[in-house]
């Protein structure tokens, strides 16, 4: 087969026809070569898709792959051994132990039963021991910090106490001790000294101040005597003149004894006498009775009923708490005042002559209550909202 070789047009030379010059290029642009038996090409063929339809095809005598087609790794020749993901077909594999004390940092001595590792930096391991030997540092941690103790704003006295989920803050009232004593003497006190006949707890029959001028019945709750010349003589001078006083009159808070005979011995009482209830008050100096008496202190913490058997009541809220007050005694007072806590707190007596409700929003905010024939009202107040 004969070589030849195209003629062309030299458009630089007046168009003669010429055999293509050596480094020129055929320009076939928008045209094609087709039929073509066999391409010889002696540097680089540069195409922008070669499609190549043939049943082989080889590069330098070699034929190309049938992986280089079919992209399947099945069609590779000398194919590696694929893991069978079993430990144990690895090769250079580590040692796994068995037991804590192979560990090179923990030493081989056997532990018993309670004991922990505790790092011993003399040795370099970890070493069995008590854990009461360890010392560790909690100087950054919070009691609060513990899964079952829950803080809400304490104060000073308070005790942390279980409410059956959590252990809290709050104060403790009386009436949860147990196990108190019933003696004075188990109480720790051993110079006491009690007159008269005891029965439950209360003392029965005459009582006298501490001069004997006025005589207190601790049975019926009344005062029906006053000691002169050494013998007990019954007081006229009453405002009801009945001879002697009644726990509804003293209940009253408007009732006074004057003792006007001049027979009673010098020196007045210097104290305060109490009935078996304590709710009646002999003032020895002035020779008059004073009616309801109450005293103590009574501490909620949260919500709840604010009493009116103490003349006071300490309220710490644990939120926007609500309180209930009970009706009272004609001529009562009762005192409140809400000493800390994150929210306000509302009293709501069963009988108010202002309102509806008493709001105490902030520490130290408090109401002075006296019961009338209306109900309670507010006599005296630090900062505080009446509901209508």
């Amino acid at each position: 087969m004969a070589v030849r070789y195209p003629l062309v047009i030299d458009t630089t030379d007046n168009n003669k026809i010429k055999e293509l010059p050596l480094n020129d290029s055929l320009n076939l642009s928008t045209n094609s070569i087709v039929n073509a038996v066999n391409i010889t090409a002696s540097g680089t063929l540069t195409v922008a898709n070669l499609v190549v339809d043939s049943n082989s095809v080889s590069i330098n005598g070699n034929p190309i792959a049938t992986v280089a087609v079919t992209n399947s790794y099945t069609d590779l020749s000398n194919k590696p051994s694929l893991f069978d993901g079993q430990y144990s077909s690895l090769t250079g594999r580590p040692t796994i132990v068995s037991t804590t004390e192979d560990l090179a940092d923990v030493s081989s001595t056997q532990a018993t039963n309670g004991q922990a590792l505790i790092y011993n930096s003399t040795s370099g391991v970890y070493e069995p021991g008590s854990i009461a030997d360890a010392s560790i540092d909690l100087t950054d941690q919070d009691i609060g910090e513990m899964q079952n103790v829950v803080l809400s704003s304490p104060t000073a006295n308070q005790i942390l106490k279980y409410n059956g989920t959590a252990f809290v803050n709050t104060s403790v009232e009386f009436s949860e001790i147990t196990s108190t004593p019933t003696t004075l003497a188990g109480y720790g006190i051993t110079d006491a000294q009690v007159a008269g006949a005891l029965t439950d707890g209360d003392i029965k029959g005459s009582v006298f101040a501490d001069d004997s001028t006025l005589l207190v019945d601790g049975v019926n709750g009344n005062i029906p005597y006053a000691v002169i010349d050494g013998r007990p003589t019954v007081v006229t001078d009453l405002t009801n003149d009945a001879g002697y006083v009644t726990n509804a009159q003293l209940t009253s808070g408007t009732l006074t004894i004057n003792v006007t005979n001049q027979g009673m011995h010098d020196g007045d009482i210097t104290g305060s006498v109490f009935g078996d209830d304590s709710t009646l008050l002999v003032d020895g100096v002035n020779n008059t009775v004073n009616a309801l008496i109450q005293g103590g202190m009574q501490e909620i913490v949260g919500p709840g009923v604010v009493n009116i058997t103490t003349t006071s009541t300490e309220i710490v809220t644990t939120g926007t708490d609500a309180y209930t007050l009970a009706n009272g005694t004609y001529g009562q007072i009762k005192h409140i005042i809400k000493i800390g806590g994150p929210g306000a707190a509302t009293i709501t007596p069963a009988s108010f002559a202002n309102g509806t409700s008493v709001e105490l929003a902030s520490n130290f905010n408090s109401v002075s209550l006296l019961y009338t024939n209306s109900g309670w009202a507010v006599i005296a107040a630090q900062n505080i909202t009446i509901n209508a």
